[in-house]
Formats: C-alpha cells, structure tokens, sequence
C-alpha cells in the first residue's frame, strides 16, 4: 500500500479465501488509521463465512513462547462493500468444497430444517459439479443453498458485530466434530451427523 501511494479515502480490493481477507481486513484496519477495502471471496467457504460480518483475526506467531496463536490479533473492521460471484467456487478443489460444505451443514443443523434437506438431497451432486448446474443439480439450487446459509449467517452475526456476547450459533462448529468440516463424504452420513452434534450440545444450548 506504501508502494502504491494509497490515500486515505481510496479503496483496495481483497480477493482470496478466508486467511487473505482476514488479513487484508486487518492491514485495512491499521494503514493510515483506516483506509476502505472490498471484500471479493473466492472460495466456497469464504463466501459464506468470511464475507459475513466486521471480524478478522490473524494467527499470531509468539517469538517469547515460540508457539502460534489462532486468530490472537485482529480488528473489527466492515468492508466498504463485498462482491460475491459463484463462479468463483468452480475453481476450487473437492478438499476446499468440502469445507465450505461444512460450514453450510453447520448452519443447517442449528437454524434451517429446509437447508439440511437441500443439502441432503443435492449434496454429493453439489460436491462433484462443484457448486454449478448439471443434470443432477437442478437449476438454482446452488443459488438457494449459498443465499440462505448467508442469509443465516447475516441474522446472526447482525446483532452481535462487535461480539460482546461471546456464545454464538455461528461457532457451532468450534466445540463439534472436526469432520463436519474436513469431510470429503460429509454429505453422505448427514443425519448421523446431526443426532451426533444435538447429542453433544445437548439442552445446553443457546441457539
């Protein structure tokens, strides 16, 4: 940014995953006390989870305790805009889907009963078209299952930007199975999955 002389009032793109918005988000934050950014996701997961909300956290490498820190330094800090494109997620590996699959089961299991049943109806063919219309993903779909979860996503965090209230339903994920988000056959076992992850949190909670 120094580079290229940037003023104050003169935006600068971020397009990536998740890690590259959080840390553009962040170096937005701090150059010149404050310059706007667009937030352009690129990744299946980015675009539901990352492009959502005012947070970005960076891992933190501690030269005293020689250990690494998740999302230990960060800001809040909204992007002037986000543009979102769907495009993008063709370009993305079976791996990386898989994970922006998880997050939208996530999202499924503790606030849609109608997103679950699309993702367990049209999940593996989501999986393997990578996210566009083919003959076995009807037209649309893919649209309904990305708007909703972001939809979901918006309702949640709206309330609570600045997080003062630290139990949120978006964080379902942290304390549940790993697999939910590192699972290429996630699709496969979904009520399993979810009997399993209603058990763990039990009465409990708070969504």
């Amino acid at each position: 940014m120094c580079e290229y002389k940037l003023r104050r009032r003169e935006p600068f793109l971020a397009i990536g995953g998740g890690c590259m918005l959080d840390i553009c988000g962040m170096a937005a934050c701090l150059y010149r006390r404050g310059v706007p950014f667009v937030r352009v996701p690129t990744t299946l997961l980015a675009i539901v989870d990352a492009s959502v909300g005012v947070k970005n956290g960076v891992d933190f490498c501690c030269g005293i305790t020689d250990d690494t820190y998740k999302n230990r330094v960060g800001s809040f800090y909204a992007p002037s805009a986000c543009l979102l494109d769907n495009s993008f997620i063709a370009t993305q590996d079976e791996r990386n889907i898989s994970n922006g699959f998880g997050e939208i089961l996530k999202l499924a299991l503790v606030r849609s009963p109608d997103l679950f049943e699309l993702l367990e109806t049209h999940g593996a063919a989501l999986i393997k078209s990578r996210f566009e219309h083919t003959a076995s993903v009807p037209d649309g779909v893919s649209g309904r299952i990305i708007d909703r979860s972001i939809q979901i996503m918006l309702e949640e965090l709206g309330p609570n930007l600045w997080e003062y209230q630290l139990e949120r339903c978006v964080d379902y994920g942290k304390f549940s199975p790993s697999s939910i988000h590192s699972s290429k056959s996630a699709w496969s076992n979904l009520n399993t999955l979810r009997t399993h992850l209603l058990e763990t949190v039990g009465d409990g909670s708070r969504c």
